[in-house]
């Protein structure tokens, strides 16, 4: 009889462990989550930032390109 509740004994620790353990994958598993859509959110903020910038520079060669073409055309056509 000793043996049977020893057992019962043990399949309880088992379960209640299995049970912490579970609880703590969970736990990361959400933990991971969390980091990578924040991660996800500063990476669409960096990229649109960096699409803002491109098209300023882009806007700014092409005005600079521009003026001076004309500078150079009106010199030499006069």
């Amino acid at each position: 009889m000793a043996e049977g509740s020893d057992w019962q004994e043990y399949r309880r620790l088992i379960l209640s462990e299995l049970a912490r353990i579970g609880a703590e994958i969970a736990g990361i598993n959400a933990k991971i989550d969390r980091f990578r859509q924040e991660d996800l959110a500063q990476i669409k903020t960096d990229l649109a930032l960096l699409k803002f910038q491109a098209g300023a520079w882009g806007a700014a060669g092409g005005i600079l390109f521009g003026a001076i073409m004309t500078a150079l055309m009106r010199l030499f056509i006069k």
